[in-house]
């Protein structure tokens, strides 16, 4: 497990380096120049891959046999808003898979997650270049919780020795608290579309993501993701907006 922490922090490491080195590739556009509240809001989508680490993984210090082995996929979809040139915060729904292998045992578990999380954009925090930069590079962390089903196989007899969640006779997935914390860089295509990539470690309150109960250690897991963000703007799209009190509801007008 240490040495996984190691490589997380290698990767987070090269992206400062390569984000960074292009921070004074800035756009012509200033996309922080207005407080007002329908402003800088994104939503964007990302699909990757979720590597587990517990009590029934056995190839946490071999990142080749943990990628083909124990290594699934993750999808996410989050809804967030710029508050200044340099911090956000986003509502991040995910789910996947996660499976893992260990002497003669399997485990399996499907899931879903959902979290709040706060952006910091760590080239503008640094630089302080008070226009967004076609590179930059950020730091994320949040609180969330997690649902999941998961099973234990013995692989030598093809049965299920271990379950929980909602096949078990309670019926219902558990539910725990999870905080992702982690690092991405992203490429401004123009100043409404950008590509973006993350590697988040997920803290889970839990030690049955693999079926297996061990009060020692608790199961965790990475997801790293590669993923598409829209920009948009309300205001400079519609111009401005009234509420019309004699019908009570909202109008857009130019």
């Amino acid at each position: 497990m240490q040495k996984s922490y190691s490589n997380i922090s290698l990767i987070i490491v090269l992206f400062i380096i390569l984000f960074s080195s292009s921070s004074d590739a800035q756009m012509t556009y200033k996309k922080y120049s207005s407080n007002n509240i329908w402003d800088h809001w994104y939503g964007q989508a990302s699909f990757g891959a979720n590597a587990f680490f517990g009590d029934i993984s056995s190839h946490d210090h071999d990142p080749i046999k943990k990628l083909k082995y124990e290594t699934s996929y993750g999808y996410s979809a989050s809804l967030g808003k710029w508050i200044n040139n340099w911090g956000a915060a986003q509502f991040t729904f995910s789910g996947g898979e996660l499976i893992g292998t260990k002497n003669n045992y399997s485990s399996h578990a499907n899931f879903y997650q959902y979290a709040v999380e706060g952006i910091l954009n760590l080239t503008e925090l640094i630089y302080q270049h008070h226009m967004q930069t076609r590179f930059y590079v950020y730091a994320k962390m949040g609180y969330g919780y997690i649902k999941f089903n998961a099973t234990l196989t013995d692989e030598s007899t093809g049965k299920t020795v271990g379950e929980v969640g909602g096949n078990t006779s309670h019926g219902k997935r558990v539910k725990e608290w999870v905080i992702p914390f982690g690092a991405g860089g992203v490429f401004n295509i123009d100043k409404n579309y950008a590509l973006f990539i993350d590697a988040l470690y997920q803290h889970v309150n839990s030690n049955k993501l693999d079926a297996k109960y061990n009060n020692e250690t608790l199961d965790n897991y990475v997801n790293a993701s590669l993923g598409f963000r829209y920009t948009f703007d309300i205001k400079n799209k519609r111009h401005k907006y009234r509420s019309n009190s004699s019908q009570k509801r909202i109008h857009w007008v130019k």
